[in-house]
């Protein structure tokens, strides 16, 4: 999503005007830091999207991915 809305993990902490660190942010999308569902929530209104479309398995428009198929 960020990537989509042309930011970088410094133009988030900028558009934000810090509240979204950029360390912070980059450690959410590598899966090294867990996030609170309160944070999620906040994040997603911050990129205006569902909280659906924050989450893997997910695509654009909060459609669940199918699994992969195993032969």
């Amino acid at each position: 999503i960020r990537t989509q809305q042309g930011l970088s993990l410094h133009g988030v902490e900028e558009k934000s005007q810090g509240r979204w660190k950029a360390v912070v942010v980059g450690s959410y999308e590598r899966g090294d830091r867990a996030v609170t569902v309160q944070r999620l929530a906040e994040l997603a209104d911050f990129y205006g999207v569902p909280v659906q479309e924050l989450l893997p398995g997910t695509t654009p428009g909060g459609a669940a991915e199918p699994p992969p198929k195993l032969v």
